[in-house]
């Protein structure tokens, strides 16, 4: 697989349509997996790998463990979890000596997870939902609620919306460092 940059970033030569993302899209494909009955981070990776067009076989498999704030444990929230694999997939390294492309992902990492604290309060499953799906009494809470139904897709849609906010400002060269 042949590596070229766009926008200073090492991208490899399978991922196309990078600047033309349609986020709406995105969201849409990640809703429709949700409702498929996916968890939160399995629809949002899956919607990134087939929009892509990587990560074949591979997801939504690879994230079936971070949802329910991972492994329903109520940590962070499964959206973040599936929105940071994307991020993995679109721009991680491939290579263990590429500081650069390390530095450029966690800063596109960070700024995600900000930013999604931000538009939703939390990161953090049982912040979001207020009941902790841990427990019985959680999982109970949830379900009587259509807390899965009502408040989870807007976690996802948001989520695939930002991703694809980010994959464009990653592309206009938003995360490069500047050399001094």
């Amino acid at each position: 697989m042949g590596k070229r940059e766009q926008g200073g970033i090492h991208l490899y030569a399978d991922i196309g349509g990078l600047d033309r993302i349609d986020g709406k899209a995105l969201a849409e494909l990640a809703k429709k997996n949700f409702e498929a009955k996916l968890n939160c981070a399995e629809s949002i990776s899956k919607a990134v790998a087939d929009y892509f067009g990587i990560g074949k076989g591979v997801f939504p498999r690879a994230a079936t463990p971070f949802g329910g704030g991972i492994g329903r444990s109520g940590g962070m929230c499964g959206c973040v979890s599936g929105a940071l694999l994307g991020i993995g997939l679109l721009f991680g390294r491939n290579e263990a000596g590429d500081h650069r492309q390390l530095d450029r992902t966690y800063t596109i990492t960070n700024d995600f997870i900000l930013a999604f604290e931000n538009r939703f309060g939390s990161v953090v499953c049982r912040e979001l939902l207020n009941c902790d799906i841990g427990t019985d009494d959680g999982r109970i809470y949830a379900k009587k609620e259509r807390l899965f139904d009502f408040q989870c897709p807007k976690y996802v849609v948001g989520a695939m919306e930002l991703l694809a906010e980010f994959v464009a400002r990653a592309v206009r060269g938003d995360f490069d460092k500047k050399e001094s």
